[in-house]
């Protein structure tokens, strides 16, 4: 489980060494392209675009923890006022509509857990690729280690292979820096699904609270009929306003010449 708070503080210190790092190397190794420059200048465009990469990944994640807090937050709230909830403040005016209300709220919020089920299932799967990605990275780079190792009576190979191991490094900060992106995705997944089973499992408090006393009077019928009556007009609303608009765009020109066509001709 991911802690946000330290791990902010720990990417921070990343992105300030990252920052530091990328100041270092020349701009000017970005003016031209880097198939027409020598071997170091080639070394030296690649390092700037690998710390460009670390620098955004970091950046993203700290802006994706900081979500998350504020989501675990949430979540603490709604687990609290979930469990300590103990009835309704006032009598509703109209419990039958309290109650169907809630039923709704019941099968929404059931569909939402569901969903994200299978999107934290999808997650998982996705991820595989980019720990193994992670992994293989720590592998090659500990190869590099050995090759410069083996080179050192060789000092111009050696130097070779140094700059070759230098951004070998670089690429296992940015695989380690995605792997952990990933781990915070699926954290972020896990806190939403959390929050919506409190709030899943307030609804089927208050439902229960509410289905005691449910009777279908005829002040609720008559609530009903307004509700629709109220729904009908906004929806008419919406269709004067489309027509009349389209109506609007047709130049007038164009809409003396339709008014002057005979039916059935353009």
């Amino acid at each position: 489980m991911i802690d946000p708070a330290a791990l902010i503080e720990e990417i921070k210190k990343k992105l300030a060494a990252t920052s530091a790092e990328l100041a270092l190397v020349p701009p000017e190794a970005v003016a031209g392209s880097p198939a027409t420059g020598s071997s170091g200048e080639v070394d030296i465009f690649a390092r700037r675009l690998h710390l460009k990469q670390l620098d955004f990944i970091y950046q993203s994640q700290l802006a994706r923890l900081a979500s998350l807090q504020v989501l675990q937050q949430h979540r603490l709230e709604m687990e609290n006022q979930a469990a300590n909830w103990s009835g309704f403040n006032e009598p509703s005016r109209h419990p039958f509509l309290r109650a169907d209300e809630l039923k709704e709220s019941v099968t929404r919020l059931s569909s939402r857990v569901e969903e994200l089920k299978s999107l934290a299932t999808t997650t998982d799967q996705a991820g595989v690729q980019v720990i193994n990605t992670a992994e293989n990275s720590i592998v090659k780079l500990r190869q590099a280690d050995e090759a410069v190792e083996q080179a050192k009576n060789s000092p111009d190979q050696q130097v070779r292979l140094s700059r070759e191991r230098d951004l070998l490094a670089l690429q296992n900060q940015i695989d380690l820096a995605r792997a952990m992106a990933f781990q915070i995705e699926k954290q972020t997944i896990h806190e939403d699904l959390l929050e919506t089973l409190a709030q899943l499992q307030l609804a089927r408090k208050q439902l229960g609270v509410a289905s005691e006393q449910v009777e279908l009077t005829q002040q609720d019928i008559d609530q009903v009929n307004k509700n629709i009556e109220s729904e009908s007009q906004q929806i008419i609303a919406e269709l004067k306003r489309v027509v009349t608009a389209s109506d609007l765009k047709i130049k007038p020109a164009n809409r003396k010449g339709l008014s002057r066509a005979p039916l059935g001709k353009q």
